[in-house]
């Protein structure tokens, strides 16, 4: 019994130690955030969308803001163009979507109508006609759930 103890408390160390040298070298970041959306529903598109890009290849080890629209929104533009982001041959419609929607530093949501925060395509973001319902935070990440997607 002892010894089964003991294996356990070895193989749970373990898991300790290799969960918190990926996370200093920044191998969990991004699954922290795409975690925490994987809870939520209304985020199911969005979601669906970073896992078919890699959201690491766009954010690497850096903190980051997504305005992540809610289903709703995805709704709005249109069920064929949501399922053609998955095909390889739109790939590069993929990332210039998320692209507008990350921006590459850890904001509130009263900084983002401010004019001096710029998404990962380069562009100023304004939020326009789009409301921020929710906001949740992850260790890496601020995540702003919005009724509009960029295209």
């Amino acid at each position: 019994m002892k010894k089964i103890i003991l294996q356990c408390l070895a193989i749970a160390s373990i898991f300790v130690l290799l969960n918190s040298c990926a996370t200093m070298a920044g191998g969990m970041n991004s699954y922290t955030s795409l975690a925490e959306m994987e809870k939520r529903p209304e985020l199911s598109t969005m979601t669906s969308l970073v896992k078919t890009y890699g959201i690491a290849s766009l954010v690497g080890a850096n903190q980051f803001t997504i305005l992540a629209p809610n289903n709703d929104a995805f709704n709005k533009e249109g069920s064929l163009w949501v399922s053609n982001l998955t095909h390889p041959e739109y790939r590069k419609d993929l990332e210039r979507l998320l692209k507008r929607h990350i921006i590459l530093k850890k904001i509130d949501a009263s900084q983002i109508n401010n004019g001096e925060q710029r998404n990962l395509a380069g562009e100023v973001v304004n939020l326009g006609y789009a409301r921020i319902k929710e906001s949740f935070y992850t260790t890496n990440a601020n995540i702003q759930v919005i009724d509009k997607v960029f295209r």
